[in-house]
């Protein structure tokens, strides 16, 4: 599938990426075990195990691309379309495990022969193959966060495309050297790096009046030419804009398949019993059952880290692709369904908290330990807090503490009048109570209030916050 020089590094040996190869093994006996492999057999644990291996070496490769202000839906999706590609390349190499079960006599082959005759392929795919993928997701990875941030200055800098500038430099890929457009070029969409397996090539931004403008045809006709064999055509995609790491007509990848009413991962028609949906149906439940998992183990650390560490844990959980968009409450993303009792106030709760400038991800309540409700985030902000509405007279002391223990940080939705002094003691004791308390944001109609520690605790706090509250608005 790729060409061993792509493969090789400069001392003539293949580039190692950390894989545990013993989960190959043990996938490898399942086959073995049940005699098959079928698309079904994804579901099994062992085989979920070396689908979720692969994710890992292939995920190391996007998580080093990934800075803090990278927006969590770019994340996600770089994610989920590694997660879907593993389970595929996972489908194939088994697959391929699964012809060799028998001889050339139709005879079933010992589980010593047959592991022997199988090393080819673990070397071949988790191993050479692997080695390429892994550097293509950096390098693809790399780019699509670049593109956001080209994004953010749109045409105010041209965007200039670049190779390493050292003797291993295709050809081809060196005719693209300083091709200079600006970034809402249809250039960009086919031919933003990488150019293939194991190109180096990036782009930069560059100022308008510093270098000549390109001739776009001229630009088109080289980057078809660095794309022109077949097998590298589906390298005609802008990872950024696409928002994937590896491209729709990978080989591993089905072909064919039409306008797929699927959501998410990849666009497959469906063909009801065909063996390509059968892998996608398993693939997609590895998916979303891969991310339930990891969400929860995300959830039940958000009250050990601290500083940057809980930074860096709440943009993992907001990138989840569990979450997703609520329809008619922009800004809002929810990991809860419909039917929870809590929906409809903390929905409430959301549109307020986007009206004052933040993105709001509702997080689940699994079983077994309490979350937070929301994470409030923009691109100078992101935290957790428990939400609160405030519905009855003298409530707000008893509902403070009930968020000891569960998070730092509380929004109280005010859903009715409120004495202003009890209030403001009922924060200062809730302060003085939970010594790690960060800070309280108060809705009040249109009204946004935050109270941290320094502030609930001067002297003047009791009448200034009064005279705030009481402010109608």
């Amino acid at each position: 599938m790729y060409e061993p020089d792509l493969l090789t590094l400069a001392n003539n040996k293949v580039g190692k990426v950390p894989f545990n190869h013993d989960v190959f093994d043990r996938a490898v006996r399942k086959v073995f075990d049940k005699k098959d492999f079928t698309p079904e057999m994804l579901a099994e644990s062992e085989i979920r195990a070396l689908i979720e291996e692969t994710y890992n070496a292939l995920n190391g490769a996007i998580d080093t691309a990934i800075k803090t202000e990278t927006p969590p839906e770019l994340t996600a999706a770089l994610q989920n379309n590694a997660f879907v590609f593993s389970g595929f390349k996972t489908y194939h190499s088994l697959s391929e495990v699964g012809l060799q079960l028998t001889d050339s006599n139709g005879n079933v082959k010992s589980f010593d022969t047959f592991r022997k005759d199988v090393e080819a392929i673990d070397k071949r795919y988790n191993t050479n193959y692997l080695y390429a993928e892994y550097n293509h997701a950096l390098h693809t990875s790399q780019m699509a966060v670049k593109w956001h941030d080209i994004m953010e200055d749109g045409d105010r800098y041209n965007l200039q495309y670049r190779t390493a500038g050292d003797e291993r430099v295709r050809s081809d890929h060196a005719a693209l050297d300083n091709t200079t457009l600006p970034p809402s070029d249809d250039f960009w969409k086919s031919y933003l790096p990488p150019n293939g397996w194991n190109c180096r090539c990036t782009v930069e931004q560059v100022l308008r009046d510093d270098y000549p403008m390109s001739d776009p045809e001229m630009a088109k006709a080289a980057g078809d030419a660095c794309t022109d064999e077949p097998k590298m055509r589906m390298f005609r995609y802008n990872a950024g804009q696409e928002m994937t790491v590896f491209p729709k007509k990978h080989p591993y990848l089905p072909k064919g398949c039409g306008d797929c009413p699927r959501k998410g991962g990849l666009s497959l028609g469906r063909v009801p019993n065909s063996e390509q949906c059968r892998a996608c149906d398993a693939t997609q439940e590895a998916c979303r059952t891969h991310e339930e998992s990891t969400l929860n183990d995300k959830l039940r650390n958000l009250l050990t880290k601290r500083g940057s560490e809980l930074t860096r844990l709440l943009r993992e959980i907001i990138a989840s692709h569990r979450f997703k968009e609520v329809e008619n409450h922009s800004g809002v993303r929810s990991a809860i369904d419909q039917s929870d009792p809590d929906y409809a106030p903390l929905i409430a709760c959301a549109d307020k908290a986007v009206g004052h400038g933040y993105n709001v991800a509702m997080l689940p309540n699994p079983k077994g330990f309490r979350t937070p409700d929301f994470i409030l985030y923009n691109r100078k902000f992101i935290a957790a807090y428990d939400v609160k509405t405030i519905s009855g007279q003298n409530s707000v002391s008893n509902r403070l503490s009930e968020s000891i223990g569960q998070t730092n940080r509380v929004i109280l939705n005010m859903a009715t009048t409120y004495n202003a002094r009890t209030l403001a003691k009922d924060l200062r004791s809730y302060f003085e109570t939970n010594k790690d308390a960060v800070d309280v944001i108060i809705f009040k109609g249109g009204a946004f209030i935050r109270i941290d520690r320094t502030t609930v605790l001067s002297k003047k706090f009791v009448p200034q916050f009064i005279k705030q509250y009481s402010k109608k608005k």
